[in-house]
């Protein structure tokens, strides 16, 4: 989901600059290889196949994105916050996997452990990101005081 999020932007940044004849390349390619890589994954791997399939697609059309974006414009890539991201994912991931390997496969613990995930990701992200806080400060129609942004 990281991975896309940051190809949405790129691609709505490239719309908006009217170039969808470049959105349309990337599209086909993500599409292309997501479906190419599904069915050579998933027939091999199940459900893990088709979220590694997902996963280097969305990360090829975040690069051709970033890629075809950067001939456009300057796009200062913010290296350090990206870091983080990935950072409150791998502890996201710490959290639920434990939940995954001794829980049973039903939707209400998927639920469950998304949920919990989530938690821990926003939490973490909160506790180590200025910006997310800030960012978060900026759009609750509240003050948290929990959430000091110097």
């Amino acid at each position: 989901r990281l991975l896309y999020g940051y190809q949405g932007q790129f691609l709505n940044t490239i719309d908006a600059l009217d170039y969808p004849n470049l959105t349309f390349r990337i599209n086909v390619v993500f599409v292309g290889l997501n479906v190419l890589l599904n069915v050579a994954l998933a027939a091999e791997f199940g459900w893990y196949g088709a979220a590694a399939a997902t996963t280097i697609s969305a990360a090829v059309g975040t690069a051709l994105g970033f890629w075809y974006l950067s001939d456009l414009i300057e796009v200062p890539l913010p290296a350090r916050e990206v870091a983080k991201q990935l950072l409150a994912a791998g502890v996201m991931a710490a959290f639920v996997l434990p939940g995954r390997l001794v829980l049973e496969d039903s939707l209400p613990v998927s639920v469950v452990l998304a949920g919990f995930g989530a938690v821990v990701y926003f939490t973490t992200l909160l506790v180590i990101s200025q910006r997310f806080r800030k960012t978060v400060n900026d759009n609750l129609p509240f003050v948290l005081p929990l959430l000091p942004v110097e």
